[in-house]
């Protein structure tokens, strides 16, 4: 009995400083201090978001005080759902804190997203924090101002996803029909009715969920045209005669961008396992009596900073390009140019796609090992000899009991 009680006290002692053992080393891992979303843009004193709400394209401030950070990149990431999938997420901004610093403060914009809830996440070392933030629909008209039967470009981002419209002018129904894309977004040409002078009210409702959004338009009045032209005495037909000549009205250069092409493919797709792999990118057209052509940029950063990896190509004519992309992770956006030269606006796609996904796999791993420290590695193979050796106890200390009570 006194062997079997000083053995107990023996697998006892040794599970407990193995436990013990596997507590400090789990501390050193990195961890997460998250939280399910801060509403109301606060996760508490000092942690605010400013706005919590807004349009697509609206300028934030994150702010972080009150605390020492650790010296570490950090990055702010966007995500349709709290989850942050892989191929949803999207970096909004990145920087550096120095060791000892107490505050941390970024801005950045809202990105083309669906109306409703989103969740915006700071992440630095062991320190994560989520915020909540609710995309409101935003309406847009190209150029704000032109004469009756002039067409303009309406543009509408931020409104619920896959869902039909309609546009009002001055609360009459225009009998225009508006189909959003995934990213709740649209691009439609409008016909300015004949209309009075002065400010009207373009309105875009959708039917489910119910949302709207509107801007304002001013209509031009209209040039009065006149034949009334003075004759000019056969004698006067020197400079006066030329004056008039030369005075006539001249055609109006072509300053109207075209509307903006819309992303088709890819969004958030996966291409390939390793090596480089052909992309196919695709967009809706848009047209212009002058011609269009389109500009297509590929980054591996959702800021396109030229810093980075940058593919170019211009002058394309058609709605689709094939290019061959080494292993990463990218970012594409698209623009139209008219034959007068005038440029349409980008049009990002917010999701990320990934090329060669073990490659990349591979390649991140690496560039993580090269940033953990040798304890962190060390606490983590020291932890799992500690459970297996714990389990290697329970197994003896039961073989022994059973083998006692047999005989």
């Amino acid at each position: 009995m006194y062997v079997t009680r000083m053995f107990y006290k023996r697998e006892i002692k040794l599970i407990y400083y193995a436990a013990l053992f596997t507590l400090l080393a789990s501390s050193l891992m990195p961890s997460s201090v998250a939280n399910a979303g801060c509403v109301g843009g606060s996760c508490g004193a000092g942690v605010t978001l400013t706005p919590d709400s807004g349009k697509v394209g609206t300028m934030v401030v994150l702010s972080i005080a009150g605390e020492t950070f650790s010296e570490g990149d950090y990055e702010v990431c966007w995500s349709p759902t709290a989850a942050f999938e892989q191929g949803r997420t999207t970096v909004l901004a990145r920087g550096h804190v120095s060791e000892g610093s107490t505050a941390v403060a970024t801005s950045f914009t809202i990105p083309e997203a669906e109306y409703g809830v989103h969740y915006i996440q700071f992440r630095q070392l062991r320190r994560v924090v989520t915020f909540q933030f609710f995309v409101k629909p935003g309406l847009k008209v190209t150029p704000a101002s032109s004469r009756p039967n002039a067409t303009v470009t309406v543009n509408g981002q931020g409104f619920p996803a896959e869902t039909g419209g309609r546009l009002t002018f001055d609360g009459k129904s225009t009998n225009l029909t508006i189909i959003t894309n995934a990213v709740g977004s649209f691009t439609t040409e409008f016909t300015i009715p004949a209309a009075s002078s002065g400010e009207h009210e373009l309105v875009v409702t959708t039917e489910y969920p119910m949302t709207s959004a509107s801007t304002k338009l001013e209509v031009l009045p209209t040039a009065n045209v006149t034949n009334d032209i003075p004759d000019v005495p056969a004698k006067e037909t020197g400079t006066q005669a030329n004056a008039t000549e030369h005075d006539s009205p001249q055609p109006l250069a072509d300053t109207t961008s075209p509307p903006r092409p819309g992303p088709i493919t890819p969004m958030g797709h996966r291409f390939g396992l390793v090596g480089t792999q052909t992309v196919s990118f695709k967009w809706s057209g848009a047209n212009d009596p002058s011609g269009i052509t389109y500009t297509l940029e590929v980054a591996d950063n959702y800021d396109f900073i030229p810093t980075g990896l940058i593919i170019k190509r211009t002058g394309l004519t058609d709605t689709n390009c094939a290019l061959d992309i080494a292993p990463g992770t990218y970012y594409w956006r698209v623009k139209a140019v008219d034959g007068a030269g005038n440029e349409s606006e980008w049009s990002y796609v917010p999701y990320e796609f990934v090329v060669a996904e073990f490659s990349n796999f591979m390649h991140e791993f690496t560039e993580l090992l090269k940033k953990i420290k040798f304890f962190y590695i060390l606490g983590f193979i020291i932890a799992g000899l500690v459970v297996i050796r714990i389990f290697v106890l329970l197994i003896r200390a039961w073989l022994r009991r059973r083998k006692g009570y047999y005989y």
